[in-house]
């Protein structure tokens, strides 16, 4: 995943986004923001953008000229609310994609303890059988030292 972002960086972003007439959903301001940070990091600040700023929020939304003045704000909240949805359905597959990514490295990780713990015991059997073959050497040159201070 990419760096970090702030809560500065994505309200700055969610501000920068209304100014052009967009929608400050997770997906605009992440791109805004060069892409750095988690999804879970923009929907937490998007939202407490949203509470912090209902000024703002209603001011995004395409207009429609059908719909009687007093209703556009009403209009533009369920916009929003569904322009909301629809990302956040976006960020579910991904979030569906790394969960499934991380149970395959989870599961990479058993495997790998296992061969660590094969490992491990191949280590000791070997330890073991050099310092037996060491004492065999060590008791081998004994006794070729006691030949050749015999003779």
């Amino acid at each position: 995943m990419g760096g970090r972002v702030t809560k500065d960086q994505i309200y700055a972003a969610a501000k920068l986004l209304i100014e052009q007439g967009e929608v400050p959903g997770p997906k605009n301001v992440k791109r805004k923001c060069g892409g750095t940070g988690s999804p879970n990091t923009y929907v937490k600040y998007l939202k407490e953008f949203r509470a912090d700023h209902p000024d703002l929020m209603s001011t995004v939304g395409p207009p429609d000229k059908n719909i009687p003045r007093e209703l556009e704000p009403k209009f533009k909240e369920v916009y929003n609310i569904l322009n909301e949805a629809v990302e956040l359905r976006e960020f579910s597959g991904r979030v569906a994609d790394l969960t499934e990514e991380n149970e395959k490295l989870i599961e990479e990780k058993e495997v790998l303890e296992k061969l660590v713990i094969e490992l491990r015991t191949t280590i000791e059997v070997v330890n073991e059988q050099a310092k037996k073959r060491h004492q065999e050497l060590l008791e081998r040159i004994s006794e070729l030292e006691k030949r050749l201070a015999n003779s």
